[in-house]
């Protein structure tokens, strides 16, 4: 007679921690996708591939070679009549961006992404008419 004093009443049907009552237990589809995703974890690299530090000054170089290009073709074009910005304009600002940029963020992906867009405004200023 003890034993429901001191067990609150009675033996109660204990559920398992973390289910709710009525759900049934995860089935193997479950334990499959977590182990899949358990392998691609395991399997990204756990770096990105930075750029070299030596290699910061010639891309900067090269961004101002572009930039002062195009600068001389602006000049040459630039006239009070000319309504809208320049595509030297938009290219002296993303070259400000990716350097602002560069100092903090030295991730391959990202300096490459930077490099193409500054390459396509300076294709596309070489190639604007006057």
């Amino acid at each position: 007679d003890l034993w429901p004093r001191w067990s609150g009443g009675g033996p109660r049907r204990r559920r398992a921690a973390g289910r709710r009552p009525g759900r049934p237990p995860p089935g193997p589809l479950a334990m499959a996708s977590w182990l899949f995703f358990l392998f691609q974890y395991g399997s990204k690299p756990q770096y990105e591939e930075r750029m070299e530090v030596e290699d910061a000054p010639r891309l900067k170089e090269l961004w101002r070679d572009m930039e002062q290009r195009c600068f001389e073709k602006y000049l040459k074009e630039v006239n009070d009549d000319q309504h809208g910005i320049h595509v030297y304009q938009v290219l002296q600002h993303e070259v400000a961006q990716c350097k602002a940029l560069m100092r903090t963020d030295t991730r391959r992906e990202v300096i490459q992404e930077c490099t193409n867009k500054l390459v396509a405004l300076s294709r596309r200023c070489q190639s604007a008419m006057p």
